[in-house]
């Protein structure tokens, strides 16, 4: 290869990295432009936000603030605690309608992982999102609830998926609780933000973070019967509790091994206990039979013993 050639692929896979590097900005914090923006103006206008604005810190098992203030895509006036009344968890998303990218990724993902959990949203559980730009209206969210229904593709729609916009201080003060970090930028017209969706317990308390733009079904399910708070869960939902564990490294549920051979070791001895007990009475009921054949057999030779004397004693 010629030096001319060399210089050429070096320079290309400068560019590449660049492209790629800008393209990972992107996907993690939710950069790009409004759609009526052009792109190569995002490409040239993007700058890096502060990460560290831009994170999750993580406050389980905290009181949401229940008075926070809302309006819902009918344009009611509603508070938190609205959508704690049911008994039911609370899987939370924030986000904005008009996002060009990470909200609908994180949408999408939520909708696709749901739609493989066999429960229904108002029925097993309740789905709230929340608009983090107070430009937003109650259209906006009414639009967006149209287009989730329609993806989610059940016959209940989107009955317990609700969605919310709000004022500035108001979601701010749910977005604090949660530990949600996210910033205004105004270069591009947009907000930056992590990709995380939170459950909640029916009482309003942070039961579990859900990281990235991929939601496995069996990830929500156990992250819902774990944020149940003992409330309506089956022997099976108890059994997958006991086997599953949230590791916070992996930020994902995870078969924990020990529990499964205790468990397996308790199946076990259950059903050697039981082949066990099944035997001794088998043979239990065996010996009464034995015993009671001997004693009819007695019977009857006495029986006819005592006619036979008698007999003899007449003649």
């Amino acid at each position: 290869m010629t030096r001319s050639n060399c210089r050429l692929m070096t320079t290309l896979a400068i560019a590449a990295s660049a492209t790629l590097g800008e393209s990972l900005a992107f996907a993690q914090y939710g950069l790009g432009v409004r759609e009526d923006d052009g792109a190569s103006n995002a490409a040239r206008n993007v700058t890096p936000p502060r990460v560290e604005e831009i994170t999750v810190t993580e406050h389980l098992n905290a009181q949401l603030p229940m008075d926070v203030e809302l309006r819902d895509e009918r344009g009611r006036l509603v508070r938190l605690r609205d959508y704690f009344t049911t008994g039911k968890p609370v899987i939370i998303n924030l986000a904005y309608y008009r996002c060009p990218m990470l909200c609908n990724l994180v949408s999408n993902a939520m909708v696709n992982g749901l739609r493989q959990v066999a429960w229904n949203p108002g029925d097993q559980y309740e789905v709230l999102t929340v608009s983090i730009d107070p430009r937003e209206t109650s259209q906006d969210a009414a639009n967006r609830r149209a287009r989730i229904a329609d993806q989610f593709g059940r016959a209940t729609g989107a009955n317990g998926w609700h969605f919310t916009v709000g004022d500035e201080a108001q979601v701010r003060r749910l977005a604090t609780a949660l530990g949600f970090g996210y910033r205004f930028e105004p270069r591009q017209n947009q907000y930056s933000h992590p990709a995380v969706i939170f459950v909640a317990t029916p009482s309003g308390k942070v039961a579990r973070y859900l990281y990235g733009i991929s939601f496995p079904a069996n990830d929500l399910r156990l992250g819902l019967i774990e944020a149940s708070e003992g409330r309506s869960i089956s022997t099976v939902d108890r059994v997958l509790m006991f086997c599953f564990h949230f590791d916070p490294q992996d930020r994902r549920y995870v078969l924990v091994a020990r529990q499964v051979m205790k468990l397996g070791g308790g199946v076990t001895a259950a059903l050697l206990g039981g082949g066990l007990l099944a035997l001794w009475l088998r043979e239990l009921r065996r010996d009464r039979d034995r015993a009671g054949s001997a004693g009819a057999i007695y019977r009857r030779d006495g029986r006819d013993g005592l006619d036979t004397h008698e007999q003899e004693r007449r003649g």
